[in-house]
């Protein structure tokens, strides 16, 4: 008579645990995301402000407001910080990706990395980007 008490009794474990994870994988998600991403930003960030640093210094920022870029860096650390989707939501991550390329660009063209390392860095931003894109909802 036990058999059939343990069988139901298991049953019902695999039944709730099944569902368990789909009511915690929100909150779930956004840590096992934001963690990673909050600690790879001040890499990310560093080609970023490298990129809008060249921006700034040959003359290409026509029209572009380079001390608002700036800003979205520290935007974008607070929100990652905060753990924040709502504050991540609002920083224009899709408009700063390109200042990122440009600073690694700049880095191996200017012999600071060769060409290995710039892979690394760019296969890097790929998976901060679709973390990103990820947690903003994109």
């Amino acid at each position: 008579m036990n058999r059939p008490i343990t069988l139901l009794a298991v049953l019902v474990f695999c039944a709730v645990s099944s569902l368990l994870p789909s009511c915690l994988s929100p909150k779930v998600s956004d840590v096992a995301l934001f963690r990673p991403a909050a600690a790879t930003w001040p890499k990310v960030e560093r080609d970023y402000l490298r990129g809008v640093t060249r921006l700034g210094e040959t003359g290409e920022a026509s029209g572009v407001d380079v001390q608002g870029l700036r800003s979205d860096a520290a935007d974008m650390r607070a929100a990652l910080a905060a753990g924040d989707r709502g504050l991540l939501r609002l920083v224009p991550w899709f408009q700063m990706r390109p200042y990122v390329d440009l600073g690694i660009r700049d880095m191996l063209e200017d012999g600071e990395i060769g060409p290995g390392a710039a892979e690394s860095l760019t296969n890097r931003l790929a998976e901060f980007d679709q973390t990103i894109r990820r947690l903003q909802g994109n």
